[in-house]
């Protein structure tokens, strides 16, 4: 993978639960900035994985080390969060 730049779009994060997961409730991208802030993406289900498409500018908008962790409910309310995925992003021009 390139380098991530505040800012980017047409970008998707897409994290391998290494399970098949059938049966998803709901599937989050959770998040945590730089910053400490956190967050959360709605996530698409597909096979083992889950994604999203970063569309907007505003969404990935801090510098630094973000962390990324799979966060998936399924009907009977069991929840399975995955490894924390640490990726660097950089301020354009870097």
């Amino acid at each position: 993978m390139g380098k991530i730049f505040v800012g980017q779009t047409k970008l998707t994060i897409n994290l391998d639960t290494g399970s098949l997961l059938s049966g998803v409730d709901v599937a989050r991208i959770k998040y945590t900035k730089p910053d400490a802030t956190t967050g959360e993406f709605v996530a698409t289900v597909s096979g083992s994985s889950i994604f999203y498409n970063i569309v907007n500018a505003s969404e990935i908008d801090a510098e630094g080390i973000w962390s990324f962790y799979a966060h998936i409910t399924y009907l009977d309310t069991k929840i399975i969060i995955g490894e924390v995925d640490k990726i660097r992003v950089y301020n354009p021009g870097e």
